[in-house]
Formats: structure tokens, sequence, C-alpha cells
């Protein structure tokens, strides 16, 4: 596998689309969601951190992205 396993954060929300944006640390994520929640007031954002992947083929195989530490 080509791809590059880096922690990434997105913004979601739970009446709203799936996120698709990768945010590449915490603040970036954090200033938009803050931006998301101005313009649609009544609406919550939450900052989601990705902590490990699973895939398939050919083995399942789990990946931790971070160390643990929560900041």
């Amino acid at each position: 596998m080509s791809e590059t396993e880096m922690e990434f954060w997105m913004v979601w929300n739970p009446v709203g689309r799936a996120p698709t944006y990768k945010h590449g640390n915490r603040g970036s994520a954090q200033r938009e969601a803050e931006r998301l929640a101005e313009g649609n007031p009544g609406h919550s954002f939450y900052v989601l951190h990705a902590i490990s992947r699973s895939s398939r083929p050919p083995n399942v195989m789990t990946v931790e992205l971070c160390d643990g530490i929560p900041f």
C-alpha cells in the first residue's frame, strides 16, 4: 500500500452530510467546526480524531495512527 499513514481530524454534523475533508491537525479542524457553527445556528459540529485504520485485502490489518497521548 502506497498511502502514507498520518493522523487526521474531521468535522462532523450529525444532521449533515458525511465529512470528506481530512484536516492535518486539530487546530485546523477546530477552526472549521467553529466557522460552520457560526454560520449554522442551532447545529453542533464535532471534531473527530482518527485513531486507527482497518482494511482488507489480503488480510485484515489495523494500524495505530497516534501514540495514545491526547495532546
